[in-house]
């Protein structure tokens, strides 16, 4: 803080001060900045007990589009030493119907003295990694097949197939050389 001030007969004064304001208790989320739909990843809680007493917290992630996963809870029971700094982690996934809008959750610490709750939101962005492919060769036969196979982790209804076929002299260069 820096407080300046001047006389009606034009004398100067200036003071300066510190301080900090904190909570007792505080839960600060760590999570991706974007998420892409099929993402696993965790939800971290960062917990801070700042009072003088060990404390036991009930911790909890809400989310209604996130989901749990490995068998994991969405509460978890923690005890905290004074001064202490916890981390605590939600393995999450993002689920691949969800593609558009984003993840909103909450993550609360309470106990019976004491409770913080912070909400946040992470965007979905879609990031499509796109294949190419091609063969080439020569035949004289009056019919040519070629399998394309689509892999499992396509995203139905993206993308697509474009089949070409051209008339090229390049595939009688390798005999050439």
């Amino acid at each position: 803080v820096e407080s300046v001030a001047v006389t009606s007969d034009t004398k100067l004064g200036v003071g300066y001060s510190e301080f900090t304001s904190r909570k007792d208790v505080m839960v600060v989320p760590l999570y991706p900045r974007f998420i892409i739909p099929g993402d696993q990843f965790e939800i971290g809680a960062q917990l801070f007990n700042q009072t003088d007493e060990t404390q036991e917290f009930f911790v909890a992630l809400d989310t209604d589009t996130l989901k749990l996963r490995d068998g994991a809870e969405s509460q978890i029971t923690v005890r905290v030493a004074p001064k202490e700094t916890r981390m605590l982690a939600f393995p999450v996934e993002a689920p691949r119907s969800i593609r558009t809008g984003s993840h909103h959750f909450t993550l609360s610490a309470k106990n019976p003295v004491y409770e913080d709750v912070v909400t946040q939101t992470i965007p979905i962005r879609i990031h499509p990694t796109y294949e190419a492919v091609a063969t080439g060769g020569k035949s004289i036969a009056p019919l040519i097949k070629e399998y394309v196979r689509i892999p499992t982790s396509a995203i139905p209804d993206e993308g697509g197939v474009t089949v070409r076929a051209n008339a090229t002299l390049a595939v009688y260069l390798p005999e050439a050389i």
